[in-house]
């Protein structure tokens, strides 16, 4: 499995020929969340790949930059959906099997930087924030440390009882505006929930057309345009060929992942953080044992 999370550090990008300057993020530590005793990952770039053995924690370092990003603004603009709850239950949903499509946490920031993340509604008896936080005694800190800029930010986690979570936390809503945008792409993210971005991105100066020359360069595919188009008594988004149109959905899976990152990174525009979890694939050279 390889995780590919876009974690840049504090640097210079030129974009549509004007050079901006962008906050990044420089560092990381956790302590004691999930299956991660301690990790800590310093001088971090503008791309970072995490490659290591099924269930070695990688996508546990995408959840951990996502949920603090929640503290700055929860509120998912690619999935509009709250950040957090996404994350409890994109675990336990795999736990239950079923599809949780109520609110299942709120949020209330009181004094002294304390943040209290409480389950409003019982859900089969389960303990809702160990579904997403514990692996270890709960009675133990998770620790999170995270510097931009060179400045630290903490978020320290306490378990209250089954249905209240305290954190104690310098995150704010000043907090740099990349570090708010941060999307969480994995195998929950389908095309159809990017209709709007896309949608916009044709109607802003084309941005479509780089989607369009990524699919040419890598996948020798023939393509003159991306478009919605009626297919099965709905609307689809379609490659328009030649002298024809196929829906994206219709490709393989290389190429509508193509579409989905390249469409997120095109709405980003260099302001905000990409967490790719790509699919497994059972294909680290770990996980082969010889004949």
């Amino acid at each position: 499995m390889l995780n590919n999370s876009g974690l840049p550090i504090k640097g210079i990008v030129i974009l549509n020929s004007q050079v901006i300057i962008i906050s990044m993020i420089n560092g990381l530590e956790i302590q004691n969340f999930r299956g991660i005793k301690y990790c800590k990952l310093e001088d971090l770039s503008q791309v970072n790949i995490l490659v290591g053995r099924n269930n070695s924690g990688k996508s546990t370092i995408l959840e951990a930059i996502y949920f603090i990003s929640s503290l700055g603004k929860n509120y998912d603009e690619v999935r509009k959906i709250q950040k957090i709850d996404y994350l409890i239950r994109r675990r336990l949903e795999e736990r239950i099997k079923e599809k949780i499509e109520k609110s299942i946490t709120s949020i209330t920031k009181m004094n002294n930087n304390i943040v209290n993340l409480t389950s409003p509604i019982p859900i089969l008896d389960i303990d809702v924030f160990s579904q997403f936080f514990y692996n270890f005694d709960k009675n133990e800190k998770i620790i999170f440390n995270i510097n931009i800029d060179n400045f630290t930010y903490f978020v320290e986690v306490t378990h209250k009882n089954y249905n209240q979570i305290e954190l104690k936390t310098n995150v704010s809503d000043s907090i740099s505006e990349i570090f708010k945008n941060v999307v969480f792409i994995d195998r929950n993210l389908s095309l159809s929930q990017l209709y709007d971005i896309i949608g916009d991105l044709k109607r802003e100066k084309r941005k479509d057309k780089e989607i369009v020359k990524l699919l040419k360069e890598e996948f020798e595919v023939d393509v003159e345009g991306i478009e919605f188009s009626r297919y099965l008594g709905g609307f689809v988004l379609s490659l328009t060929l030649k002298d024809t149109s196929i829906p994206i959905d219709l490709l393989g899976d290389g190429a509508k992942l193509a579409v989905l990152i390249s469409s997120i990174l095109l709405y980003l525009e260099g302001k905000g953080i990409a967490l790719i979890e790509e699919p497994e694939l059972h294909e680290h050279p770990g996980a082969y044992i010889p004949f």
